[in-house]
């Protein structure tokens, strides 16, 4: 089963103004708790150890709120998304890891979605998809290896924004990488990039202002 899992809260929450002018995204609240409460209920409920924060924007408020429910943080600030997986100790794990953002309420069996990272060789990264319309990047495949990633192809899966990464295997492949699209293009050349037929049942996002109202 999965033991680590880390949490994407660096970015500036642009399309939340004004609310994100005095708070993190990840601090916005959804059903009376934080955002980021969500990711780590879900992350807690299926088990996993520890849990690291990737924290750049008003981070100081992030750590302050969180430094004694989670395992560590990883200083993101003014750094591409891809960051951490390159330049963090993080790089170092040889084992599969959950990567979320901040800002989504999802309810998935990470149990299933492990059992099917196994079947499928253990490879360096698996995406996992929605069937949700939704404005995000779609996924075209053969038999799980991810072909393309793009807003403009037909398909009717998209990325759910959740990612299961080996950072050994990949760093093992790519010496580095400015963002996760690059991360993401490198794999599919090396036909490493799969994606799981696991769904989650439940799934929402809330990336601009619009989606809290």
């Amino acid at each position: 089963m999965f033991k680590n899992a880390i949490i994407l809260s660096g970015g500036l929450g642009s399309r939340m103004k004004p609310i994100t002018e005095y708070v993190p995204k990840a601090l916005v609240k959804v059903n009376n708790i934080f955002l980021i409460d969500h990711v780590i209920n879900f992350l807690n409920s299926n088990y996993i150890e520890n849990i690291y924060i990737t924290y750049g924007y008003k981070g100081e408020m992030l750590v302050e709120e969180l430094e004694n429910r989670v395992s560590g943080f990883i200083n993101t600030k003014n750094k591409d998304n891809s960051y951490f997986l390159f330049n963090s100790i993080i790089k170092y794990i040889d084992e599969p890891i959950v990567i979320s953002p901040c800002d989504v309420i999802i309810d998935l069996d990470l149990k299933k979605v492990y059992d099917e990272y196994v079947e499928l060789g253990s490879p360096p990264a698996c995406i996992i998809p929605i069937d949700i319309k939704l404005e995000a990047d779609k996924i075209l495949h053969s038999n799980n290896i991810v072909n393309k990633i793009s807003r403009e192809c037909e398909s009717s899966l998209f990325a759910s924004g959740i990612q299961i990464l080996n950072p050994k295997k990949i760093n093992d492949i790519i010496l580095s990488s400015d963002n996760f699209y690059n991360v993401w293009n490198s794999l599919i050349n090396l036909k490493s990039l799969y994606v799981v037929k696991t769904m989650p049942t439940k799934w929402k996002v809330f990336d601009k202002l619009t989606d809290l109202v």
